[in-house]
């Protein structure tokens, strides 16, 4: 696991964590509860109706724990990208 950030196309810009893997060339991104409520909130509060629904995330069971991190998933279906140093 790593320490990163992820981003959909040019939404905001949120912490986690990757595994290196990917869904169909997207990264799969892991993030804490702090931030997974961050992307959570952020999507629920667009006017995409469609958006609000695929972000519908049950945040009461971590999907792992990673050196004491409970982390969530949310990879597997959407279309994050790694935001590295040189792209901020």
């Amino acid at each position: 696991m790593k320490k990163t950030r992820f981003q959909i196309e040019d939404d905001p810009i949120f912490e986690g964590f990757t595994d290196g893997s990917m869904w169909n060339g997207f990264d799969n991104p892991y993030f804490t509860l702090k931030e997974a409520k961050k992307v959570v909130n952020y999507y629920q509060s667009q006017e995409c109706e469609e958006t609000r629904e695929q972000f519908n995330f049950s945040l009461d069971k971590p999907s792992m724990t990673y050196q004491g991190i409970d982390l969530y998933f949310f990879g597997g279906g959407y279309i994050w990208a790694e935001v590295e140093q040189n792209d901020l």
